[in-house]
């Protein structure tokens, strides 16, 4: 459902559309731009990529703050000149770019020290309010243990894949939804367990 377009004209192509949800723009000097440069095709196909300096004008930059202090941001793109010269690869041919780049953003998303620090948070809670030692509690947090194992092995597999020059696109993926759900069955644990 991309809808970000690029029209080339001569040596430069005209961009009109938006991101959002790009982490670090704020930060930034380029942006790597997934556009539709091919208006008969959906889906997949007919999708380009653009490196755009966002020094450009007509590129506008707003933040979408979240919950825990973070900042990603939405991209604004009008009639934004690019240059034909800072296109990636050949024009509507990106999925397959996009497909391994994908693997990478994903297995990057996959932090298991941060869902290790989460599962010693829930510990010391559980300490804290005399509920370790409980049979259905310690049952509790030694199956989000196991889990966190798996996630583990699966972040590992996936950089194995990768080093071994593979895309690594399925394994990324298996390891990213491990992990989202791990990160959101802590917390819910938590609830539960503590009220």
């Amino acid at each position: 459902h991309l809808r970000t377009r690029a029209v080339l004209a001569g040596d430069e192509y005209m961009v009109n559309g938006h991101k959002i949800w790009t982490s670090d723009a704020h930060h930034a000097s380029k942006l790597w731009l997934l556009c539709r440069t091919r208006e008969t095709e959906s889906g997949r196909r007919g999708l380009t990529i653009l490196f755009v300096d966002l020094d450009t004008e007509g590129i506008e930059i707003t933040p979408i703050r979240t919950m825990d202090g973070h900042q990603v941001n939405e991209v604004f793109l009008e009639n934004v000149l690019v240059p034909a010269t800072e296109r990636i690869g050949a024009e509507g041919d990106a999925w397959t770019i996009i497909r391994e780049s994908l693997a990478v953003e994903r297995h990057t998303q996959v932090l298991p020290g941060r869902i290790r620090r989460d599962l010693a948070d829930l510990r010391q809670e559980l300490d804290a309010a005399g509920l370790s030692g409980a049979s259905e509690v310690e049952s509790r947090y030694d199956d989000l243990t196991s889990r966190l194992a798996v996630v583990e092995a699966a972040s590992l597999a996936t950089l194995n894949e990768m080093l071994q020059g593979r895309d690594g696109v399925a394994s990324a993926a298996r390891a990213k939804l491990l992990a989202a759900e791990l990160s959101q069955d802590i917390p819910r644990a938590g609830l539960e367990l503590l009220g």
